[in-house]
């Protein structure tokens, strides 16, 4: 049983002006403060008729107003965006986002995160990146990504985004 909603509509773009990237090898890694509500989700997914209809359908007219810190796992040799974590105040959750063909029905498997069993989601979140991302990355259908992955490589561009995690915290 897979946890989660796979929704067929790519999660709102990445802010590449207010994110840092971080390289890793195979991968780059890249760190945003967001903040989302009604308007932004709407705003992000105005260039798509068939988007909108498809956020409608998600969020209805249910109050959003949420944020926190997200990381982006994307590939260095396609740019995709595989994995996202949202460390988000009040609904932490992170994304799968397979990699598909070209006109192929987007795969944004969205996965609710139980903070009361996993504990802080940002320190689950770097540690998962550290420990399971080769097979995060193949649920995500970046298998091509694993072989290349370096572990020192990994943990050295980790501690950078932990200190930059802190340094945005003071």
């Amino acid at each position: 049983m897979a946890l989660g909603i796979v929704y067929t509509i790519l999660p709102e773009p990445i802010n590449a002006k207010e994110t840092l990237f971080f390289e890793a090898g195979v991968v780059r890694i890249g760190l945003e403060v967001r903040s989302i509500d009604n308007a932004s989700l709407q705003a992000a997914y105005a260039n798509s008729e068939e988007d909108l209809k498809k956020l409608e359908a998600i969020v209805g007219d249910t109050p959003i107003s949420d944020g926190g810190v997200s990381l982006h796992v994307l590939g260095t040799d396609d740019n995709h965006e595989y994995l996202r974590f949202d460390c988000f105040e009040d609904d932490p959750h992170y994304h799968y986002i397979h990699r598909t063909a070209p006109g192929e029905m987007p795969v944004n498997h969205w996965v609710p995160f139980d903070q009361a069993a996993c504990g802080d989601m940002l320190e689950w979140t770097l540690t998962s990146i550290r420990t399971r991302l080769p097979a995060m990355l193949s649920k995500a259908k970046g298998d091509h990504l694993v072989p290349g992955l370096n572990e020192e490589v990994l943990a050295d561009t980790l501690r950078k985004i932990e200190d930059a995690i802190e340094f945005k915290s003071q």
